[in-house]
């Protein structure tokens, strides 16, 4: 520019956007990728500018890559992994007959001796199993999607965010590569198992095809795979794939990714589970399509359809009334949004008490205990903590898993605590513990019957699911190759006896009438919603409350008198006791409305509501000025435990 007239001599643009690959083999280098002599990158064999190699395994990843990185350049804006040019590493060739492809971090590469920052690598496969896996598009955009990922939400790689981190991957792997004949919904059909046509390693439209569960119920309660990661990342898969094609509410594939890549980049946290990917997809469809409701409800339902939703919250009677007897009333509840699902609606004499359970009168198991896995727990006499006798897990081949599940309703936050016995193979077969599919402890090894030391655990006021797993590798034995528990004890369980007004409800109802024809003074409504997960499905009156029979009418006086002499003046009557009133319903978390609201007012309202402002995140808006609140984790309305925090999203104001 011209400092005297301000004319414009030259102009140009420094903004690097243009894609940077690097493509290098290890030439097969036996030492690899176990020895500690293995080393990454290896030698470059092709850049961005250098023409086509001979080496046809080098030259489709190369290429490949390059798809990659265009699809989020042009779809999303997106500069490389990290959105900051990146310059996109892969090594081919790793090993002899290496099954595998992985994305190797920052740290990652520092272990193999590399400074020059994170980068894909690739085996050549053994021909059975798989192929050269860089030739596969699926498995490319997979691999540099756990890098957008590890650049972006950074989803822990274990349990439910793990298998997140394993989702988000194959949801965009499944957008990358848009097959036409039929298998845009496979994962990996390329080059797994190459001489079995027509499969893959993963199916989205059918995840029991790759052995993995599409349903919460069956969720899989594991330590081995870190959690599990890549088996029950069928669950969410197979919801989007439901967001995207169901015939009754499918959106299909453009506005899925819109979604998807919204709440990957500017809600999901390190440790978010698959509740919170809900509410960060719901987040997603209001922001990146305003007032168009049917995009919110399309990922409500697919979530619900596997077994995720939000759990609904009991509005009447929720504790301190007294309802005539013989007289019909609404039960309502507030079920968080349309899920597509029925309710069971019942009633209980609420009567909680601490649950002992030695398995003495067994087999078979007693009321309340189910199976899972490949084979359930059963009662044997072989040995046991106390008594005679204890639940042992089935008898499970290599590879299996036995599961026992007992789902619990907890009056107050309660201490569990059982006596163990591990008699497996020492770091190979594993008993694990899970609360809500949460892993609590695993051990192996020869024990003896005890009780860990750092029981007990504590379990918070609610509906859980209590899940013992004993899980084998797929190799070897020894011991009793079981795990048995016994003498196990449950504080503030509810045990009263729940009976239903309603088994199944229409889908998304929000009340009930209910004729009460028994008295009591300390009944609760149960609500559940069907075909979810047990600690996501249930709620139950926050306090007991009581049914009556109408008082009879007062006595008519008797008819007048004859006037008599007059008494003394009375005396004033001695004060009376108040009368007693009715518990009163525990003081709750109403929630307000904060959207449009400031941090500091949202703070101050949430406060004087009996809740508690939560995780903040911040993400770009158009529509709203900067330091608004654009959207709240929770329905204004809904009635939660005292001092709930509530996730919020700021608006950052329009992105430069």
């Amino acid at each position: 520019m011209d400092a005297r007239n301000g004319e414009v001599l030259r102009f140009y643009n420094d903004l690097h956007t243009a894609k940077a690959r690097f493509t290098h083999t290890n030439a097969n280098d036996p030492d690899c990728p176990s020895s500690v002599s293995c080393t990454l990158p290896g030698a470059l064999v092709r850049d961005e500018d250098d023409p086509p190699v001979v080496d046809t395994i080098i030259q489709d990843t190369h290429v490949n890559t390059g798809l990659v990185y265009d699809y989020y350049a042009s779809r999303f804006g997106r500069d490389s992994y990290d959105n900051l040019g990146h310059i996109l590493r892969s090594t081919v060739h790793l090993g002899v007959n290496y099954n595998n492809a992985f994305w190797c971090d920052d740290d990652c590469a520092v272990n193999f001796g590399s400074g020059l920052g994170g980068q894909m690598v690739y085996g050549d496969g053994d021909g059975t199993v798989f192929s050269p896996l860089g030739r596969d598009l699926d498995v490319v955009a997979h691999e540099l999607t756990h890098a957008v990922t590890g650049s972006e939400a950074n989803l822990e790689y274990f349990g439910q965010s793990g298998a997140l981190n394993e989702s988000y991957s194959d949801v965009f792997a499944a957008m990358i590569d848009p097959d036409t004949n039929g298998d845009e919904w496979l994962i990996g059909e390329d080059s797994f198992t190459p001489g079995t046509p027509g499969d893959a390693l993963r199916d989205m439209a059918d995840p029991s095809a790759g052995q993995q569960p599409g349903n919460m119920i069956d969720y899989v309660n594991t330590t081995f795979d870190n959690g599990g990661v890549h088996t029950n990342s069928g669950i969410p898969n197979h919801a989007a794939y439901l967001a995207a094609t169901d015939p009754s509410y499918g959106i299909g594939r453009d506005a899925l990714e819109d979604i998807y890549y919204s709440a990957l980049t500017a809600c999901l946290n390190p440790s978010s589970d698959f509740l919170e990917n809900l509410q960060c997809l719901l987040l997603g469809a209001e922001v990146v399509y305003p007032g168009q409701a049917e995009k919110a409800q399309a990922v409500q339902r697919s979530q619900a359809d596997v077994g995720v939703a939000v759990p609904p919250a009991v509005t009447f009677p929720n504790g301190g009334e007294i309802l005539a007897l013989g007289l019909p009333v609404n039960v309502t509840w507030n079920g968080g949004g349309p899920a597509g699902h029925p309710y069971s609606v019942s009633f209980f004499q609420s009567a909680p008490a601490t649950y002992l359970e030695g398995f003495e009168s067994g087999p078979p198991l007693p009321p309340g205990f189910g199976p899972g896995g490949q084979v359930g727990w059963e009662v044997t006499t072989t040995t046991a903590g106390g008594g005679m006798k204890s639940a042992r897990s089935g008898v499970i081949g290599d590879g299996q898993r036995s599961e026992l599940h007992f789902v619990v309703s907890l009056r107050a936050q309660s201490q569990i605590t059982f006596k163990r016995l591990v008699s497996t193979q020492l770091g190979s077969d594993f008993f694990s513990f899970h609360v809500d599919s949460i892993p609590i402890f695993q051990s192996s090894g020869l024990g003896t019957w005890g009780t860990p030391s750092f029981f007990p655990i504590a379990v918070p006021a609610g509906t859980h699911e209590l899940v013992w797993t004993y899980h084998k590798d797929s190799s070897g034995s020894a011991g009793l190759d079981a795990a048995l528990i016994d003498d196990l004890q449950i504080p503030n369980l509810e045990s009263g006896t729940a009976i239903f007004i309603n088994g199944a409800t229409t889908s998304d109802a929000a009340s009930q009438s209910w004729l009460p024809i028994n008295p009591s003074s300390s009944y609760r409504i149960r609500v559940y919603r069907h075909d979810t997960a047990p600690w996501l499905a249930s709620d139950e009156s926050d306090g007991t409350f009581a049914v009556s029979a109408p008082q009879p009418p007062a006595p008519q006086p008797p008819a007048p008198q004859p006037p008599a002499p007059q008494p003394p003046a009375p005396q004033p009557p001695a004060p009376q006791p108040p009368a007693p009133q009715p518990p009163p319903t525990p003081a709750r978390c109403v929630v307000p409305n904060v959207k449009g609201k400031t941090i500091v007012q949202a703070r101050k309202l949430l406060s004087s509501k009996r809740c508690a402002l939560g995780r903040v995140t911040r993400t770009y808006s158009a529509k709203v000025k900067r330091g608004k609140i654009i959207k709240q984790s929770r329905r204004p309305g809904v009635r939660l435990a005292r001092g709930t925090r509530i996730n919020v999203v700021v608006s950052r104001g329009r992105r430069r």
